[in-house]
């Protein structure tokens, strides 16, 4: 069947099938122009990636999401080299990119129906809504996390850029209904967290944190040394 990525059927039924290459998640239509909302097509990706057991690369771009993303299944995600531009605060120069244009809860890997195993993230930044800071009384937008890991096992975010997260990973569960999480392993975290960084909550397992960098202001300045 069409899956609108590596098989494409017309309307008079004729069939294309990709055959060699990196599979991108822009061959399922998203565009990764920050304007366009690619939700559809990332859960298109995803389909494709958990079904096929394949990796999932995502081109430069800025991939806007609109709702929370709830997937069950395993699937492995492969960003490119993720840049940032320092002058005044932290911006965007290039890489791979998750807009989360919305309040609530980004990429959720929820596995309550049945524990799973392998989810693997890397080369990828994520930058969330807020206000530019007015005064003292600034407060961060009470935004979901960007990440919430429950009743899953095996699983790894390596070279992680946030922007603007009000909190960064949740992994975790529900005790009373005996999910937790295994085996999290954070590498090379970097991250704008004003509330909470890594929170690991029910962990049955070994969990890892290498090389995490979070801080919790809007940018560098003299005040911030002060």
């Amino acid at each position: 069947p069409d899956n609108g990525g590596t098989i494409i059927v017309d309307s008079v039924g004729t069939r294309w099938k990709r055959q060699a290459g990196e599979i991108d998640i822009k061959h399922f239509g998203a565009l990764g122009n920050d304007r366009a909302d690619d939700t559809a097509a990332l859960n298109r990706a995803l389909d494709w990636a958990e079904t096929s057991g394949q990796i999932l690369h995502f081109s430069d771009g800025i991939y806007r999401i609109t709702t929370p993303i709830v997937r069950n299944q395993a699937s492995w995600w492969q960003g490119g080299l993720v840049v940032e531009k320092r002058k005044g605060g932290a911006d965007i120069q290039r890489g791979s990119w998750l807009h989360i244009d919305h309040n609530g809860t980004g990429i959720r890997f929820d596995g309550s129906d049945g524990y799973f195993t392998g989810v693997k993230i890397s080369g990828m930044g994520i930058i969330r809504n807020q206000p530019e800071p007015a005064g003292a009384s600034w407060q961060p937008t009470a935004n979901g996390y960007d990440f919430w890991l429950e009743a899953t096992v095996s699983a790894e975010f390596a070279d992680m850029l946030h922007f603007r997260s009000n909190k960064g990973y949740y992994c975790g569960g529900n005790k009373a209904k005996n999910t937790g999480v295994g085996r999290m392993n954070f590498y090379r975290i970097r991250g704008q967290f004003f509330e909470k960084g890594i929170v690991i909550d029910h962990a049955y397992d070994t969990c890892r944190i290498d090389q995490l960098h979070a801080w919790t202001f809007w940018r560098d300045s003299e005040l911030v040394h002060q």
